[in-house]
């Protein structure tokens, strides 16, 4: 059974690039593609290298990460979120809360008249 983990905000400064940049096996679904390896508290796990993941990486860009992990303690990346994803979820919440204190008063005789 996997279960997942997400960290986010100063846990993720956590995550540390390890060198290299890896061709899949011969065998592999993903064949002729290159992963690179990062660490997160001892534990490895893989990001395909055209990955968005490995591109907001690199510009530090990353807000939270979700992490599958194995009956083997093993992690495989699931969805990560930038931080342009993350201020422009707020910036929509924000608007949606901005209709929710919306108070609409309505008059039936004026509604009549229409």
């Amino acid at each position: 059974m996997q279960t997942t983990k997400k960290i986010t905000g100063m846990d993720v400064l956590d995550i540390q690039p390890l060198a290299g940049e890896f061709s899949y096996d011969e065998n592999s679904q993903m064949k002729g593609k290159k992963y690179r390896r990062f660490s997160y508290n001892g534990v490895v796990f893989i990001a395909e290298t055209e990955h968005r993941f490995c591109k907001d990486f690199d510009k530090a860009e990353v807000y939270a990460v979700t992490f599958g992990i194995n009956e083997e303690g093993q992690f495989s990346l699931l969805a990560h979120n930038s931080y342009t994803q993350i201020e422009n979820y707020k910036r929509f919440e924000s608007k949606i809360k901005a209709f929710d204190r919306v108070v609409v008063e309505s008059n039936p005789e004026e509604l009549a008249a229409v």
